[in-house]
């Protein structure tokens, strides 16, 4: 007698769920064609010295979202530096939120995202909070470096590496 697909353990279910999130997944890292990194003119090195004081790293273990206390003590914190950053942001420039993981988030034997799918999903979801906050979703490019780009100083396994970062890019 043959099992039912959707009984099994290995069955139709999470096949599904696979194939549904898999695309957030693909070519994580790469930038898209209409956005490049900034040339580091003066403005555009100033701006990005006020994007560096943003960082957002409340991430426990494979968390793509921060407990809420934690997102409200960032909001209460940066929010209005990143409203009055984007109320003077040169038309052509766009903020790019990247996401990063550490370097062990992806070695579990359960279902296994890559880093760069949990970098992207910690910086939709931020972006998501910033849109909830009435910030303009075209000011904002999502991206990932997942494990690449470790924190200076750090090893690459320390959970300091699990944040969002915010970085100045202009449209082409």
């Amino acid at each position: 007698m043959k099992k039912s697909l959707c009984s099994s353990r290995n069955g139709l279910i999470p096949v599904l769920l696979i194939l549904l999130i898999s695309p957030f997944f693909f070519h994580c890292g790469k930038k898209p064609a209409s956005v490049k990194a900034a040339s580091g003119n003066s403005y555009e090195k100033t701006i990005q010295t006020r994007l560096d004081g943003l960082t957002y790293s409340h991430y426990g273990y494979k968390q793509i979202r921060p407990v809420k206390r934690d997102r409200d003590a960032w909001k209460k914190e940066h929010l209005e530096d990143l409203k009055d950053i984007l109320s003077g942001l040169k038309q052509g420039y766009v903020i790019e939120l990247r996401g990063h993981s550490d370097s062990r988030e992806s070695r579990k034997k359960e279902i296994t995202i890559s880093h760069e799918g949990i970098g992207r999903l910690r910086s939709q979801f931020l972006k998501r909070l910033l849109l909830a906050n009435k910030l303009d979703a075209g000011s904002f490019q999502v991206t990932s470096a997942g494990a690449d780009e470790p924190v200076s100083g750090i090893s690459g396994t320390d959970p300091g590496n699990r944040r969002v970062t915010f970085h100045i890019m202009k449209r082409e």
